[in-house]
């Protein structure tokens, strides 16, 4: 729940929203409509490349968020993540953003990114993208 006001800035001159904790602790995730992640992994798959492997969650608070992993391939020399799940609920938005309140996000790593080791992934070094991208919600 957004708190402060409206107005209030970065020493940059970026408007600010600060989020208070919520109230009701832990919720039991919204999985969302299998209809529209499959939609989602579909226009992945015919606009970059199919994913190889996804990292499904196995614990969700709010919204259940896998990680879908393209390898490089063609003309993309990098790995490409992105999400399922976030948009099964609106975030909060700003009251004058001309955005959609649903979304999903990508994110590109270099070619050299350990992406397939699981032995990589106990270091945080190669871990972290996504640990960052199930914890955006």
């Amino acid at each position: 729940m957004p708190r402060g006001g409206d107005d209030e800035e970065s020493p940059g001159g970026s408007r600010m929203l600060r989020h208070a904790a919520r109230e009701n602790g832990w919720t039991p995730a919204e999985h969302g409509d299998p209809d529209w992640m499959r939609a989602i992994e579909e226009h992945f798959g015919a606009h970059v490349a199919p994913a190889d492997r996804v990292f499904h969650e196995l614990a969700s608070d709010l919204v259940h968020i896998d990680v879908h992993q393209v390898p490089p391939g063609g003309n993309r020399p990098f790995w490409t993540l992105f999400t399922t799940g976030m948009s099964a609920l609106p975030m909060t938005m700003p009251k004058d953003a001309r955005s959609s309140p649903f979304a999903e996000l990508v994110v590109l790593l270099p070619p050299h990114w350990k992406m397939m080791d699981q032995e990589s992934f106990k270091n945080e070094e190669w871990y972290w993208p996504i640990r960052l991208l199930k914890s955006s919600s």
